[in-house]
């Protein structure tokens, strides 16, 4: 049995629609039979003990934040998919200036992925495609997440150790839909300047870039990139 963690992957784990102006969010807080980063594999069934016995205690978050709530879904089941939630917010919780954000973010693509928070109850060692994995049987989940990159267990943000080559188009994408949306908290605005400036150190750290990398760094340091580095004096 593993202590509480947080999935680090969650590939598979999409949005399947929000309703913006009705607060209502659905997508999959998991998927079945998808390798995750940690080598964890959720069998169908893994979450059933937990909806049937706990449901009511297992909350929506953003990033993995306790002090976060968006809401409790008002659906919660394991279709053949994966681990399937319907959230409806009501007019409280749309006035809450995070979860308005949350909204605005899943409304311009920079959210459409979930994960989820949960304590290993049964597993077994076994091979997919070549790999050593744990196939997790039973999860007792505790709660599911909007997240942005993937978030871990430590902060919203992945920060600069996580910055690739290969991901560092999207990063720059998803913070440039985030501040064209210009109506957003001065907390997230905050957070996306921290995440422009691990872009910018990540870049500036690269002591002899390959072509590749020159490639994306050529394409991304387009007009609005710039721009915004400017308007946030970084």
């Amino acid at each position: 049995m593993s202590k509480y963690l947080i999935q680090k992957n969650s590939s598979g784990a999409t949005l399947k629609d929000v309703d913006v102006k009705n607060g209502v969010i659905t997508g999959y807080f998991a998927s079945f039979d998808t390798l995750d980063s940690d080598g964890d594999v959720f069998t169908k069934g893994a979450f059933k003990k937990s909806i049937n016995e706990n449901s009511n205690r297992i909350m929506h978050l953003l990033q993995h934040d306790v002090l976060k709530p968006i809401g409790r879904p008002e659906v919660l089941r394991e279709d053949t998919k994966g681990l399937y939630f319907e959230t409806k917010l009501n007019s409280k919780q749309l006035e809450v200036s995070y979860i308005k954000d949350t909204l605005k973010l899943y409304e311009a693509g920079v959210f459409n992925e979930h994960s989820v928070g949960f304590i290993t109850m049964q597993e077994h060692k076994g091979n997919k495609g070549g790999n050593s994995v744990n196939f997790i049987s039973e999860a007792k989940l505790m709660e599911g997440s909007t997240v942005t990159w993937g978030a871990n267990e430590n902060t919203p943000y992945m920060g600069l150790k996580s910055l690739t080559k290969d991901n560092i188009n999207d990063r720059i994408d998803k913070v440039c839909k985030a501040l064209k949306i210009g109506e957003l908290s001065d907390d997230l605005f905050i957070k996306l300047e921290i995440e422009l400036q691990s872009i910018k150190t990540f870049i500036s750290q690269l002591k002899q870039p390959s072509e590749d990398t020159a490639d994306i760094i050529t394409e991304k340091a387009n007009a609005d990139v710039v721009n915004f580095l400017k308007q946030l004096k970084i």
